[in-house]
């Protein structure tokens, strides 16, 4: 069963969020949306209230997620999420209205022809890591969003006290989220995708580079974005007011 909380009316807009995080981790940002859309707050599986789907893929996930949200909506994912809406926009076009990626990319791991992306050895490290110390993975996981963010200490203070206002992911839905940012490519699935996008991105992000951001704004000639230089992996959190008055006018557009 997902998960999924409705604020707000007006157009429907699904939000998704990233690793090892659950809906509430959205906070106010939430309220910036639902003041001119009909905001529906997923869990993903796994995480804060919903329960653990199998097999755990991308296709499989959001196949979950279309299951319980709207016929027709924009999809806006951060990270992880971002990489089920861009799932859902490029293989059920008549599901997503619009598409919003946040801090996503494509493909999460560097390969021989992507280097805008983690290394694999620092995937590796957190996949061995939360076999030994659940806990403490996320925690570090949590830092290191903010890592580079001039207000560093206080965004990764609002990431923690909003992730434990709902149940925190489940041991198996957190190993395998790892494996999928580790196998998982979407850029074939570029091509695809035909809907207005918005693009919203932090130049300091350690996690997801800016180079994939640049990448994605030479696939996708029709995408408006927001690339902002003080900002992290949470620019939600950093640049509410600016993120949500582009997806408002793309929403509207």
């Amino acid at each position: 069963m997902i998960r999924v909380d409705s604020h707000g009316t007006g157009p429907d807009l699904v939000l998704l969020h990233g690793w090892g995080m659950h809906g509430g981790v959205w906070g106010e940002f939430v309220s910036r949306l639902s003041a001119f859309a009909r905001v529906h707050v997923v869990d993903l599986p796994g995480h804060g209230h919903s329960a653990l789907c199998t097999p755990y893929t991308v296709a499989s996930l959001t196949e979950a997620i279309l299951d319980a949200v709207p016929e027709q909506a924009m999809w806006l994912g951060w990270s992880l999420g971002g990489m089920l809406a861009l799932q859902a926009a490029a293989t059920r076009p008549q599901r997503v209205t619009r598409l919003g990626l946040m801090a996503s990319s494509p493909c999460f791991m560097q390969q021989p022809d992507w280097p805008c992306a983690m290394p694999e050895a620092v995937l590796q490290q957190f996949v061995d890591r939360l076999q030994a110390d659940t806990a403490a993975t996320v925690q570090q996981f949590l830092a290191l969003q903010a890592l580079g963010s001039p207000e560093a200490r206080r965004q990764v203070q609002q990431l923690r006290h909003s992730l434990h206002e709902r149940p925190l992911a489940s041991a198996e839905a957190l190993a395998a989220g790892l494996q999928l940012l580790r196998d998982s490519d979407l850029r074939p699935l570029l091509p695809a995708v035909k809907q207005p996008t918005v693009l919203l991105y932090g130049e300091r992000d350690t996690l997801v580079p800016i180079g994939a951001a640049h990448w994605l704004q030479t696939q996708l000639p029709q995408a408006r974005s927001l690339l902002l230089p003080q900002s992290a992996h949470a620019p939600f959190l950093t640049h509410g007011r600016e993120c949500a008055a582009l997806i408002r006018e793309v929403l509207y557009a």
